[in-house]
């Protein structure tokens, strides 16, 4: 795994946690617990939070475009969480921030243990370029609490979101649900305290076996400035055959 990273011209490193043989597998011990922004894997916990505190009332639930012009063509029209997730639509999480408030968002990202549970930045911004930090390895302990129910989050509402929002494709019986993250240190006020330069890319989540085995996995990379092309796909696909090459996903189409 470090030797594809490193071929790419990249650098970081990648883990996956298997309860099952009660393991964390780790492609560089350096990586593990660096800690990052989680940019927009905080679209779990947000997604969440939101619908535990009634702001939003399940998958169907829609926010109007503003009419803003964005970089992505594919954020500039109405949304719903399901779309909202799949697009990684940064504005219509920040609404959702927003109206979930700061006195409600720090008490739940505290409750959830995500990370360094600090919500300093800006409500609309913390987990972007603002104090919010979390490591590979925190990132699969949280997913893990997530799927066995010690969350403080209710179940049957994490349950929905996993089935219903977070599923990223499917290979035969085998369900991965994932969620890429990405940060340009040129975003934060001042670059240096950023803790990379250039470019992060996250993509975390879960592999469900037929059997309902879980395992839990979160790769970040970093690139130099201007991130070349294949920066995007590159985290995913790193990934995913990773994941491949050790038994727990059937081989497919990695995007």
């Amino acid at each position: 795994m470090a030797k594809a990273i490193a071929d790419e011209g990249l650098e970081g490193g990648m883990v996956v946690l298997d309860p099952k043989a009660q393991r964390l597998w780790t492609s560089d011990p350096a990586w593990t617990d660096r800690a990052f922004v989680p940019a927009s894997t905080f679209k779990i916990p947000n997604s969440l939070i939101a619908w535990q505190t009634g702001v939003v009332d399940g998958p169907d639930f829609t926010l109007p475009w503003d009419g803003v012009e964005r970089w992505s063509a594919a954020w500039n029209r109405d949304h719903d969480l399901r779309s909202a997730f799949t697009h990684s639509v940064v504005w219509y999480y920040q609404e959702l921030a927003r109206r979930v408030g700061e006195a409600r968002m720090a008490q739940w990202v505290e409750a959830a243990d995500y990370g360094n549970a600090d919500i300093g930045g800006g409500i609309d911004r913390f987990w972007l370029n603002g104090e919010l930090r979390i490591s590979p390895r925190q990132q699969v302990e949280f997913l893990q609490r997530l799927h066995e129910g010690t969350s403080p989050f209710d179940e049957e509402l994490v349950r929905r979101f996993l089935d219903e929002v977070m599923v990223f494709e499917r290979r035969g019986e085998t369900v991965v649900r994932a969620k890429t993250g990405w940060a340009t240190a040129a975003d934060f006020a001042d670059p240096s305290q950023a803790g990379f330069g250039g470019h992060l890319g996250w993509f975390v989540g879960s592999v469900e076996s037929p059997r309902g085995e879980q395992v839990y996995f979160a790769i970040v990379l970093t690139a130099p400035d201007p991130a070349p092309d294949f920066f995007g796909e590159k985290r995913k696909q790193i990934a995913l055959a990773w994941l491949e090459r050790s038994g727990w996903l059937p081989p497919g189409e990695s995007p």
